[in-house]
């Protein structure tokens, strides 16, 4: 089989704290999003749009950071798995 699996997760919207983003707990439902397309084990994670609401905010990407660093070459099914980022803006 030489199909490639992708998860994309887009517009996170990101705060630096637990607020919400249009009445949605982001933080939260970025985890639960995260954990839902690991469980597919895909070969690649694309995360897409705006990551973080508020222009870039430094906490925001550290949450980020600290949510992917959970992930390890076993949640993932291709032997070189691979993880991009793609900012629409910040």
């Amino acid at each position: 089989d030489h199909s490639l699996k992708i998860a994309q997760i887009s517009d996170l919207h990101l705060s630096a704290d637990d607020a919400t983003h249009r009445d949605i707990p982001v933080r939260e439902q970025f985890v639960r999003t995260l954990e839902r397309a690991l469980e597919a084990r895909p070969d690649m994670i694309v995360l897409s749009g705006d990551l973080s609401a508020d222009h870039g905010e430094v906490g925001a990407y550290r949450f980020l950071q600290k949510c992917l660093d959970t992930i390890t070459i076993e949640d993932l099914s291709w032997p070189a798995p691979q993880l991009a980022t793609y900012p629409y803006h910040s």
